[in-house]
């Protein structure tokens, strides 16, 4: 995740239902209401950059999900010319973990 401005997002949860995203080893915890399409977005604000977190998040309806072995850095995107040659391998969507990251946030 991007350390200057970590966001996780969901969608699926039931409408007006409180989400609460934590961080293992911090007391911090941060909260979102689910819209009313089953959407949500917590930002995390700015994370010291390190891997092996733990990120919980948990619904006020019981639901829950974690993440393991989470990293915070510097994200860059880089891209070429579409007529480089070679071309590069398409890159797929990574596999959604337990449904958490199903599109961007709104």
């Amino acid at each position: 995740l991007d350390r200057a401005n970590a966001t996780v997002w969901g969608v699926g949860a039931k409408p007006a239902a409180t989400i609460t995203v934590s961080l293992g080893g911090s007391a911090s915890s941060w909260k979102a209401t689910v819209s009313a399409d089953g959407a949500w977005t917590v930002s995390l604000g700015g994370q010291p950059p390190g891997a092996g977190h733990t990120l919980s998040v948990k619904g006020s309806d019981g639901s829950s999900a974690q993440l393991t072995d989470v990293a915070f850095g510097d994200v860059l995107l880089c891209s070429g010319q579409s007529n480089s040659t070679p071309q590069p391998y398409p890159l797929a969507p990574a596999p959604c973990a337990l449904g958490l990251l199903t599109r961007p946030p709104p």
